[in-house]
């Protein structure tokens, strides 16, 4: 019998300079029952595989030009080596390290870089080897990992085995089936006709990856062309016969258009071309600009010149044709042809204009939504026409690129003014000291971000705040409930601690909490599509409400006890009743693939909703204000830096009704043990008394009006156990 197994294959595409080519296996597991690189027991498969990045080579972004499968030479009748199968192979940069679940996919076409198209065949053990058609640019970075998508359209059956390595982890996702071909632009439309042929296996394929480190300039970049090593970054080329008349030359800081030389070569036209490869990095748009002087180094006749610069992905195979009209800038048919994004252009042959002694004149141009992470070739090009009696071309001085980041105009200028706060699941290239801390901010200035808690604190995927107090559920099994005060005053968290679940046991991980204030309880969503209810004065316990009829991502409740929750994907928000689960929609937000992990909160005193999202291509972490009339969702802008963080958590200490009912419940004090200063909360109107261990009362203070906390001065007293009592409520504290 068929086993029916589903698994993903995950690669970040690579494009990178020529340079020495080092090779990096993952995984060492000698099993070799598994069909790789493709599912090939079916005849058509669809398999996703992750690589992080605490795998990867190390030195720098990636150029990865080659992958490798160990065949084992055999398969389930013994020796038959008979292996061949149609693919085709996808690579994608992701921040997401495994799958939740066999809806969990991720590379889809219109999204992930094609790499390989065509046959491959083993025929002996060993490793084979994919060179690959379009080198893909992985990106080194912390908490980027490689996405691999291997697309099986062979249509026939050729079950063999390769090597692969157990993992901790759901890193593979299969489909499998034999009647239908999966889509790769849209997998998960065949979730119901493949039912049964799909899993997330924790096993994934050895690989070798063929590799050179990408050199490729990063921006800001600048260049004179004065005679120095970054000259030699350039590739400098002629396309006509004859290398050695006919280049593009650098002198006095300038780079030139070779010199024709009309007695050799008759009446020919001449085009070189420079280029240099460049990153482009996580920007919005780039500017490209550079000087430009015609005539200023040899007299003659150079009206019918022009000079063109391009932006071409370095996976594309591209030379300037060589005809004497070059057509093929002139015309737009030729420009479909090549499919080439020309950014800047002057001169005969593109917009009927002569160049006539232009002296340093700057051309410019900006570039929006550029494909972020790649690497691109930026080409000059010059065409020094015949008859110019031994001229020299158009020269180009000063070449700079810059780029913009972030240039996001809000959707939503919000009224909240409230203190917010949410634990820092990734920081993303922020400072290091907010890695794994609760942040706090305004939703005023996203940008300014500060640590709320000095020390790394548990992972958790979800908090709310109620009775001054934060509630958190952590990530690591077993799984624990856990609190810790909210210092408004000073804008800081501490007093951590955690409980377990004494007698419930939760099988998922909690995807976002949130106080209701109509009946001072604590409910949450899980990973099982549970509804759950928890009593703050006995947090080792919960009630299940109901199974809810959709995959919530997150969830909150405003003040009147309105439930509301977002999904998985599509962005639907919804509204939940809490007695049971039950879901009912109110509109769609407008964000497509919403995916990892998601947090959304309420402010009671404007009543605006308030969610921080990403969506599955990791681009970006926005915020969003949702209207709940209508699920529409507007865009704040981001969170922390040009990328944002994932922030989970989310919610805000300025909220009176969170802590309506639980004022003056019991005095509780803090830091305990303290040195100097003494924090009590729950104050009402009345006299603090403290006494020592010995019952003998060694302080005395009036307290008028009502006060969330005061602060008492405890330096004059000794070290040692003391008790601080208002009315008919006390509290013990170590003085040290």
């Amino acid at each position: 019998m068929r086993k029916k197994l589903l698994f993903l294959f995950t690669c970040a595409a690579l494009i990178g300079t020529a340079g020495a080519q080092s090779y990096k296996t993952i995984g060492t597991g000698t099993d070799s029952t598994n069909r790789f690189p493709s599912h090939s027991l079916y005849k058509y498969s669809y398999n996703q595989i992750i690589y992080t990045y605490d795998e990867m080579p190390s030195g720098g972004d990636l150029n990865i030009t080659s992958i490798s499968f160990y065949f084992t030479g055999k398969g389930p009748k013994g020796s038959d080596t008979n292996y061949t199968r149609s693919l085709k192979i996808y690579m994608k940069n992701v921040t997401k390290d495994h799958f939740d679940d066999t809806l969990d996919c991720m590379a889809v076409q219109a999204q992930a870089d094609l790499v390989y198209s065509g046959n491959v065949t083993a025929t002996s053990a060993g490793w084979v080897t994919i060179n690959l058609t379009y080198p893909f640019a992985y990106r080194n970075k912390t908490g980027n990992h490689l996405l691999i998508t291997i697309d099986d359209n062979t249509g026939a059956y050729s079950s063999r085995y390769f090597r692969y390595t157990d993992d901790t982890k759901s890193r593979s996702l299969v489909y499998a089936n034999d009647s239908y071909n999966i889509d790769p632009s849209n997998p998960v439309l065949y979730q119901s006709k493949i039912n049964g042929f799909k899993t997330i296996p924790k096993q994934r394929p050895n690989i070798r990856l063929g590799y050179t480190i990408i050199k490729g300039a990063t921006i800001p970049y600048s260049y004179n062309f004065n005679t120095g090593s970054e000259i030699g970054n350039w590739t400098l080329r002629n396309n006509w016969e004859d290398s050695a008349k006919y280049a593009a030359w650098h002198m006095n800081g300038a780079l030139i258009c070779g010199i024709m030389n009309s007695s050799s070569y008759g009446n020919k036209d001449e085009v070189v071309t420079a280029e240099r490869l460049i990153s482009l990095g996580d920007y919005d748009s780039i500017t490209i600009s550079f000087n430009v002087t015609v005539g200023g180094y040899a007299s003659g006749n150079v009206n019918y010149d022009y000079v063109c610069a391009f932006l071409v992905p370095q996976d594309t195979n591209w030379m300037p044709l060589r005809t004497s009209t070059c057509q093929w800038l002139g015309s737009p048919s030729a420009h479909t042809v090549y499919d080439l994004p020309y950014i800047l252009h002057f001169g005969e042959g593109l917009s009927g204009t002569k160049l006539v002694n232009r002296n340093n004149e700057t051309m410019t141009t900006t570039i929006a939504n550029p494909a972020k992470g790649k690497n691109y070739r930026l080409i000059f090009v010059w065409r020094n026409i015949a008859n110019t009696n031994g001229s020299v071309g158009p020269t180009i001085r000063k070449l700079n690129i810059t780029g913009i980041r972030n240039q996001i105009t809000p959707e939503y200028t919000p009224k909240s003014t409230a203190q917010w706060y949410g634990y820092a699941n990734s920081a993303n290239g922020l400072d290091s000291s907010l890695d794994d801390k609760f942040i706090t901010f305004t939703m005023q200035d996203l940008a300014n971000l500060a640590a709320a808690t000095d020390n790394k604190v548990e992972k958790n995927y979800a908090a709310t705040y109620a009775d001054s107090k934060m509630w958190y559920f952590t990530v690591a099994t077993p799984r624990k409930i856990g609190k810790a005060f909210v210092d408004k005053s000073n804008k800081k968290i501490y007093g951590f601690e955690t409980t377990e679940f004494a007698y419930d046991t939760l099988s998922n991980n909690v995807k976002s909490t949130s106080y209701n204030p109509a009946d001072g309880k604590i409910y949450f969503i899980a990973g099982d599509k549970k509804l759950y209810r928890m009593d703050m004065n006995d947090i080792e316990h919960f009630t299940v409400m109901g199974l809810m009829d959709s995959t919530l991502q997150t969830f909150a409740i405003d003040s009147k006890g309105n439930a509301y929750g977002i999904t998985l994907k599509y962005g639907n928000l919804l509204k939940v009743n809490l007695n049971n689960g039950a879901t009912t929609l109110v509109g769609n937000t407008g964000v497509k693939g919403v995916a990892y992990v998601q947090s959304m909160a309420f402010d009671y005193k404007t009543g605006e909703l308030f969610w921080a999202s990403c969506t599955d291509n990791g681009e970006k972490y926005y915020m969003y204000y949702v209207d709940v009339n209508t699920g529409e969702a507007k865009k704040i802008g981001v969170l922390g830096n040009e990328k944002g963080i994932e922030l989970t958590g989310l919610f805000t200490a300025d909220n009176p009704v969170a802590i309506r009912n639980f004022l003056a419940q019991s005095l509780e004090v803090y830091p305990n043990p303290a040195t100097n200063m003494l924090n009590i909360r729950n104050v009402k109107e009345g006299t603090i008394k403290v006494y020592d261990a010995t019952g003998r009362q060694v302080m005395v203070n009036e307290v008028v009006g009502n006060e969330d906390y005061i602060q008492l001065d405890i330096s004059s007293l000794s070290k040692g156990m003391y008790f601080v009592k208002i009315g008919n409520h006390t509290a013990k504290f170590v003085k040290e």
